[in-house]
């Protein structure tokens, strides 16, 4: 009897040997985080997951369009904005300019497509800032407009051919819009046509 007490002891002390070294050569080849992970996934993709799930809403996409109009008879623009650089062009009274910079008191202006110079802003008047919205036209028969970015997304509305929608912004391949009764939704871009841009002044 008391060598079977003896040769239970010895199991039990074997036992805990065998699982402490088991124990030490997962942990040498997934790591010491081990005891972290569990059947549902690592901490690491849940965050992930929940990161993804945030939604980051930008702004409108839009263009602010800034101009000023020439107040004297001729205006001289140079090339950098200082008195002692060549003058490159004029302008005349009334001519109005896209501004593209300021620095200092002189205004980067557009003279062409790819040309531009530098005008003194005591020579010009500045205009109201314009707010260029891109507008969509929808041009399929009928498109659905649905709560997220993907047609795993519940469907909200319909709208149909013609119907024009403000563009909010883009991801994968779908555009959250504006729609006519101001509400707000994702719609596929495949379904849509940039139609132009809606000016307002700021």
């Amino acid at each position: 009897m008391e060598k079977k007490s003896v040769l239970m002891v010895l199991y039990f002390i074997i036992c805990i040997f065998l699982f402490s070294s088991c124990r030490s050569v997962l942990e040498l080849v997934v790591g010491p985080d081990i005891r972290k992970v569990q059947s549902f996934g690592s901490p690491e993709k849940e965050t992930r997951n929940s990161v993804e799930q945030v939604e980051q809403i930008s702004e409108e996409e839009e263009e602010i369009i800034k101009t000023c109009t020439v107040n004297v008879q001729v205006a001289n623009i140079r090339k950098e904005p200082n008195t002692k650089c060549k003058v490159i062009d004029q302008a005349k009274k009334g001519s109005v300019l896209k501004i593209l910079d300021e620095q200092g008191s002189w205004l980067q202006v557009e003279l062409d497509v790819e040309k531009t110079g530098w005008i003194y802003n005591k020579l010009v008047d500045r205009e109201p800032e314009i707010v260029q919205k891109q507008e969509l036209e929808v041009v399929v028969k009928e498109a659905t407009i649905r709560e997220g970015p993907g047609n795993s997304h519940a469907e909200q509305s319909k709208v149909k051919r013609g119907t024009k929608l403000i563009k909010i912004e883009e991801k994968e391949g779908w555009i959250k819009v504006r729609l006519p009764d101001n509400t707000e939704g994702w719609i596929y871009k495949e379904v849509v046509k940039l139609k132009g841009s809606i000016s307002q002044e700021e």
